[in-house]
């Protein structure tokens, strides 16, 4: 019988998330014959349903590994708050820079793929949701999906694989799981960041602060393009708008980097 320490592998991981997808789907039909029509990507609902699901599979996935939450969470038994005190400047840096990247990213993906009016739809109702996208964008979200993702998923996967092969493996696995191209890239990269730092750290809650500081910073710059249309909101840069606005973000990565490598 496979050690449970070892569940899951590659493949194992990739048919839970089906597993994952197929529960959600379950859990919206539910709820959509008991509470009536909901639109798609409606926060509240969507928030209900990601508690849900992930609850469940991580319920299962806690119960068979003999896992507690002290032991998902800081397996290294760091405190965390000493911890995350010492690199919460340096993520702050990284977030914000890999954020500056992303957005730049995003306007040439709109403009090779222009965004479905479904896509569209979907992301205007986080701008327009308030306190139920705060909460499910910012809390809820990064705490299951890293709990699934690096917690689980990576945790197992360096038991069994070389460091990068496991950090890129549940990276991808982490994008795919966005079913988008426009989150696709963003996710891997963030992905893979925090499986360097829980990699180096041992410990998820500097992941789980990294995931609660982009969605966040998304939010935000969302609702700051919509209120207002101007430079720096505004998507109509010049390239010389564009090319400081890449400088400042790769500054801050660098600035960010540098006390996170010397550190772990």
């Amino acid at each position: 019988m496979k050690d449970p320490r070892l569940f899951p592998d590659i493949f194992e991981a990739s048919f839970i998330l089906i597993i994952l997808f197929g529960i959600q789907l379950l859990i919206g039909n539910l709820l959509y014959s008991i509470i009536g029509p909901f639109k798609a990507g409606d926060p509240f609902i969507g928030g209900i349903i990601s508690l849900i699901s992930f609850g469940l599979v991580i319920s299962w996935l806690m119960y068979y590994k003999d896992l507690n939450y002290g032991d998902v969470l800081n397996p290294s038994k760091q405190p965390p708050i000493k911890l995350t005190f010492k690199i919460i400047l340096p993520l702050i840096f990284v977030v914000i820079g890999v954020f500056i990247f992303e957005v730049e990213v995003q306007n040439v993906l709109t403009s090779i793929f222009p965004m479905s009016p479904f896509y569209e739809e979907l992301f205007s109702r986080l701008e327009d949701s308030g306190a139920h996208s705060i909460i499910t964008v910012s809390f809820i979200a990064p705490f299951i999906e890293e709990l699934l993702f690096r917690g689980i998923f990576l945790r197992s996967f360096l038991k069994q694989y070389s460091i990068r092969k496991s950090i890129v493996v549940s990276s991808f696995l982490f994008a795919i799981f966005h079913l988008n191209i426009y989150q696709f890239i963003i996710a891997f990269v963030l992905g893979s960041f925090s499986g360097w730092i829980y990699a180096k750290t041992k410990s998820l809650f500097p992941c789980i602060l990294i995931h609660f500081l982009y969605n966040s910073l998304f939010l935000i710059y969302l609702t700051l393009k919509k209120t207002y249309n101007i430079f720096p909101f505004s998507e109509q840069l010049s390239n010389i708008e564009s090319l400081v606005f890449l400088i400042i973000g790769a500054v801050l990565i660098f600035l960010g980097m540098l006390p996170l490598k010397k550190y772990t």
